[in-house]
């Protein structure tokens, strides 16, 4: 059996989607979006552990930190999906 077909049907079985060249996020018009991502997604542990002080803690409440940063994010995320009265 090939072997794309046996890796498509063990997606399928879970009910995964399968990522294809086609997809949006693999068009040429979204690569900087994408590209940005990935580089901010691989910076994050790092800006994370220089944000430790020399006693490998945090001198900042990480739960607080957490809510500041995702509060905006969904705000954002709500005005970019939000329905237009046109």
């Amino acid at each position: 059996m090939n072997r794309n077909l046996i890796r498509q049907k063990s997606f399928e079985k879970f009910g995964l989607p399968i990522r294809r060249l086609t997809d949006p996020m693999f068009a040429a018009d979204q690569l900087p979006y994408t590209c940005s991502a990935a580089v901010l997604m691989s910076l994050q542990p790092i800006l994370v552990t220089m944000s430790k002080n020399e006693a490998g803690r945090f001198d900042y409440s990480v739960p607080a930190s957490t809510m500041l940063s995702e509060v905006p994010a969904a705000a954002a995320c709500f005005a970019v999906r939000a329905p237009r009265s046109d």
